[in-house]
């Protein structure tokens, strides 16, 4: 549990962008306890999740990478969609444009290192 702040309500964990202070606020969690993760999707258990926000020990949750993409619940009695304190987005975090330029560089890095023949200087994602 996060600590308390001087209201006795414990802090949340929100980013300070404009976005999702908007959406804390209209949510009504701006000083309740929320889980706005980052990280991937097997960082939370979304069936834990379910539990806790169903449950009232957490007042909402904002999610844009889940453990299955697309979201598909793992049981369907614990849809995160059926929530109302549940804001799901597609996953754009890196939709920036610092970092579309870092990945096009890297992708111009790798065709270079292809076309040369240096297989072993490649960055690469292997498939199992």
């Amino acid at each position: 549990m996060p600590d308390a702040n001087a209201t006795g309500r414990p802090k949340t964990n929100i980013p300070k962008t404009m976005p999702a202070r908007a959406h804390a606020m209209r949510l009504g969690l701006w000083s309740l306890p929320s889980l706005w993760p980052a990280g991937t999707g097997a960082v939370v258990d979304e069936a834990a999740l379910y539990d806790a926000l169903s449950g009232g020990r957490l007042a909402g949750a904002a999610l844009d990478v889940f453990e299955a993409e697309p979201y598909r619940p793992a049981a369907a009695e614990k849809d995160l969609r059926t929530l109302a304190s549940v804001v799901l987005t597609p996953h754009v975090g890196s939709n920036t444009a610092e970092a579309n330029w870092r990945m096009a560089q890297a992708c111009l890095e790798n065709l270079a290192r292809f076309f040369a023949g240096s297989w072993e200087q490649l960055s690469r994602v292997d498939l199992p």
